[in-house]
């Protein structure tokens, strides 16, 4: 089978999460080819006028297209991907420069001294625990992708560790003009159905605009029982310094991040989901301390919304989510999103206005309902349809204007 590519994650399937994968390589030389091929037609109301969209928010239609290589022996793997995104009527291969870019490139070594022990070195995709700081970010037109070494060693199934130092390629969603990251990521499955993800990552951003230099601590614990329940917590705080745009003097931050999560398996063709996310904000009380939270690379649509109005930073988000239908067959999902924003600081989105005043707490900016209809309609192929509305309250809207936000896609992913 072709190695498999993440599809759109909007809004995020409920039930269970797949376990970590423990790779190895084949015993005999292997080559194989596949394919990845997207198409998306999509409109929006209101999304420019509310908040800047990215490019994957422009009305139109889009297409994305993956070809890829591998080829493995007992010890070595090659991995190449190649891309080309946009928009229906723009440039073509006739024209200059050709819009084809190298979406992985790596090679993977089992060093055969050292069970467990292997080396990655190239152009990645990652994605760690539930994608919050490091994730594909699939859903966007590119999507992320990471350019650096990782080093895992693994005992079996119960331990893996990775230590890694990467920088994230630039595009439309990270304009930052450069950003490395280097890190330790422990998974460990001490017995099951209980997953640990211990971490440390440490940011130094050089950007010309807005300087960082932070690390990142944090411990998710994830209890899935397959036929009926799961449960995830996840608990982060960052120390460092950050330099904001404009600003003289770099400030301290201290900042955290706490989320949970309850799902629930109503036989096979029903789920419920509950979670709670909250990611500390600034509401400038303390004018030598920044408390808001520093989002690495995370995948938005799972985290903020199918409208991707927020970044999680300053934000509090109660979910409900529903599925009806087979996890993996034909499929309703329904997010609602209660959205809040620290008082007396900006909103971590539409132009960034002030809401409330400093000491207020939380307060709410609106509501989101985004739902998508899945079908699988042929093997590798899925077909989605997926809409959003963002009800602004009434404090956002005496900033904004009572103008709610709205997003159709109709979408076709077949791989190969």
């Amino acid at each position: 089978m072709p190695r498999r590519v993440l599809g759109a994650q909007a809004p995020r399937s409920t039930g269970t999460t797949r376990r970590p994968a423990w790779p190895t390589l084949r015993r005999d030389n292997d080559l194989r080819l596949d394919a990845d091929l997207r198409f998306r037609g999509s409109v929006g109301v209101h999304l420019h006028d509310l908040q800047a969209g990215q490019e994957d928010r422009v009305e139109g239609v889009f297409q994305r297209v993956r070809l890829g290589a591998r080829f493995a022996t007992p010890s070595i793997e090659a991995r190449l991907q190649l891309q080309v995104s946009g928009a229906f009527g723009a440039k073509g291969p006739g024209e200059q420069p050709v819009p084809v870019g190298l979406q992985a490139g790596t090679l993977r070594w089992l060093i055969p001294s050292v069970k467990g022990l292997e080396v990655e070195l190239g152009r990645m995709a990652l994605e760690y625990g539930s994608g919050r700081h490091i994730a594909r970010y699939d859903f966007h037109d590119e999507g992320n992708a990471y350019d650096g070494l990782r080093v895992r060693f693994a005992i079996d199934r119960w331990l893996r560790i990775d230590a890694l130092g990467v920088k994230l390629r630039r595009n439309t969603a990270q304009p930052e003009q450069e950003r490395n990251l280097f890190g330790v990521v422990l998974v460990g499955r001490p017995f099951l159905p209980l997953t640990t993800d211990v971490y440390l990552l440490v940011l130094r951003d050089g950007s010309t605009t807005d300087r960082a230099n932070f690390q990142t601590m944090g411990l998710r614990l994830v209890w899935n029982e397959p036929t009926w329940l799961r449960l995830e917590t996840e608990v982060a705080v960052q120390a460092g310094t950050v330099q904001p745009a404009g600003a003289l003097a770099s400030l301290d931050l201290l900042a955290s991040a706490v989320s949970a999560e309850v799902g629930l398996a109503l036989g096979r063709r029903a789920g419920l989901t509950f979670r709670f996310d909250s990611y500390s904000g600034d509401d400038g009380s303390e004018p030598d301390v920044s408390h808001g939270w520093r989002p690495l690379y995370p995948d938005l649509v799972r985290h903020v919304g199918l409208l991707q109005l927020f970044a999680p930073t300053g934000l509090r988000q109660w979910v409900a989510s529903a599925r009806i239908g087979p996890r993996q067959g034909l499929r309703l999902e329904t997010d609602v999103r209660l959205t809040s924003t620290l008082a007396g600081g900006r909103v971590p989105g539409f132009s960034r206005p002030l809401v409330g005043e400093m000491g207020g707490g939380w307060v709410q900016t609106g509501t989101e309902v985004d739902v998508a209809l899945r079908w699988p309609a042929f093997p590798g192929s899925e077909l989605l349809v997926a809409t959003g509305v963002f009800f602004p309250s009434t404090d956002l809207a005496a900033k904004l204007g009572n103008q709610r936000a709205s997003q159709l896609l109709l979408q076709w992913t077949s791989r190969f």
